[in-house]
C-alpha cells in the first residue's frame, strides 16, 4: 500500500467501486480486511449492494450492531438470525440480551 492513509485509498477506489456493476465488492473489502486494513474494509462495504455479501463480513470484521442493523434493514430473516446467532455465542449474554432489547 506504499504507506496511503486508509482515506487516501478510499478516495481513490470510491469511483472505481461505484463503477464496477455485478462485481461483489465485499471481496474487496475482504481483501482489505486480511490486507490489515479494517477500516478500509468498512468503508468499502457500504458501496456493497448484496446484504448477502456485506452482512457476514461485517460480522468477520467485528461490526456485529452494523451488521444486525443491516440484516433487519434487508428484511432478510437468515441473515437476522445468522447475526443473532453469532452474536449469542460471541458475546455475553447480558449484552446480547441488551441489544435484542434495543433492537425489536
Amino acid at each position: 500500500s506504499n504507506g496511503l492513509s486508509d482515506d487516501v485509498l478510499y478516495e481513490a477506489l470510491f469511483p472505481k467501486l461505484k463503477s464496477c456493476v455485478g462485481i461483489p465488492i465485499a471481496h474487496i473489502a475482504q481483501y482489505a480486511h486480511t490486507s490489515g486494513r479494517p477500516k478500509l474494509a468498512t468503508r468499502i462495504l457500504e458501496i456493497e449492494s448484496s446484504p448477502s455479501q456485506y452482512v457476514p463480513l461485517y460480522l468477520k470484521l467485528g461490526e456485529d450492531i452494523r451488521a444486525l442493523e443491516k440484516s433487519i434493514d434487508s428484511g432478510d430473516e437468515d441473515l437476522i438470525y445468522l447475526c443473532l446467532f453469532h452474536m449469542l455465542k460471541n458475546w455475553q449474554l447480558k449484552d446480547f440480551l441488551k441489544v435484542i432489547v434495543d433492537h425489536p
